[in-house]
């Protein structure tokens, strides 16, 4: 791991009680557990401090600080402040990078007043937080501060989860309740008022009952 302010090699400091996010998601009144704490040994580095270090980072690059003020205001690569070489560097690309988005547009009169247009980019990105591969997409934020969702996006979404709801099915043999999801989707289509996608949607579930040798179930009438 190195530095992500001056690039040198980061050193053992001590261990601490650091609470990643992941413990923070998964249990957050659990005891946080000991794990060992690095530091820049470089004297002239901005994060190296005078009596303890003004930024420190655990084992997968997760950073630290013993004054918040004084952190933010260190001169991070590339404003990331995660060291090279470390998994939090290339999350913070992958997930957490949006400089580059922008508000594109926004709608003046009805029917879409207030709706407003902004580019979206996504990255790929290695350990050292070098931009692999970039993908600009879309979004589209309704009055609401709802994001609009195409069809063609939504029909992406409901086919990967009845994907893997027929998945479940096949394995669990003698799980109804996985069957029974795919019956609730393919009775989905009843409606003639309903978007394209949920019918698309629909028809695949019925070829996976299909292909799972269970028929149908009746038409009911539902809500959505």
């Amino acid at each position: 791991m190195k530095c992500p302010i001056c690039k040198t090699e980061l050193v053992e400091l001590k261990k601490l009680r650091m609470e990643t996010l992941d413990e923070h998601v998964s249990d957050p009144n659990e005891e946080i557990s000991l794990k060992m704490a690095y530091r820049c040994p470089s004297s002239d580095c901005p994060s190296f401090g005078e009596l303890k270090p003004i930024a420190f980072w655990n084992h997968i690059g997760e950073a630290y600080s013993n004054g918040c003020n004084r952190f933010k205001a260190l001169p991070f690569i590339d404003n990331n402040d995660a060291p090279f070489g470390t998994w939090q560097r290339k999350a913070n690309v992958e997930i957490y990078k949006d400089d580059e988005n922008k508000l594109l547009f926004t709608f003046p009169c009805y029917p879409l007043k207030g709706w407003k247009v902004y580019s979206k980019w996504y990255y790929t990105s290695n350990e050292d937080g070098d931009i692999l591969k970039r993908k600009l997409t879309f979004q589209i934020i309704t009055s609401s501060g709802i994001m609009y969702l195409s069809g063609i996006r939504m029909l992406k979404f409901s086919l990967s989860r009845t994907y893997r709801t027929y998945k479940m099915a096949k394995t669990a043999r003698n799980n109804k309740f996985y069957v029974n999801k795919l019956q609730e989707k393919a009775r989905k289509n009843s409606n003639t008022h309903d978007e394209w996608w949920r019918k698309v949607n629909a028809f695949a579930a019925k070829m996976a009952l299909k292909n799972l040798g269970i028929k149908e179930a009746p038409c009911k009438s539902y809500e959505w």
